[in-house]
């Protein structure tokens, strides 16, 4: 499916591959809970259960400001709910512009 680069609909949380990645990184697990749809995107398949994203797009999963998206923890890394801090700013693109920063200032 060709995507209308005009609308702004399929954007955020409503992008299968844009939620993972702002989805807080202690709810990603829940993502993948039974009754999931199947996305195709540019040859990955993703899991992502409709129920849990509508349930944190209508805000009855509250996200707190140390729930740190996914997208700045490592992928590499186990995700530890008593230390978040363990793979915390070591995500791809965290590292990413974290080079060009530093590569900025010099």
């Amino acid at each position: 499916m060709i995507e209308d680069d005009q609308t702004k609909s399929n954007r955020g949380l409503n992008n299968a591959l844009l939620a993972r990645q702002l989805c807080p990184r202690k709810y990603l697990d829940r993502l993948n809970e039974p009754g999931y749809s199947l996305y195709f995107f540019r040859h990955v398949f993703l899991n992502t259960s409709p129920s849990f994203l509508n349930k944190l797009k209508d805000g009855r999963i509250k996200i707190m400001a140390e729930d740190w998206p996914t997208f700045l923890y490592d992928s590499h890394s186990t995700y530890n709910p008593e230390d978040i801090e363990v793979g915390l700013m070591r995500g791809h693109l965290a590292v990413r512009v974290r080079i060009c920063v530093m590569l900025h200032l010099l």
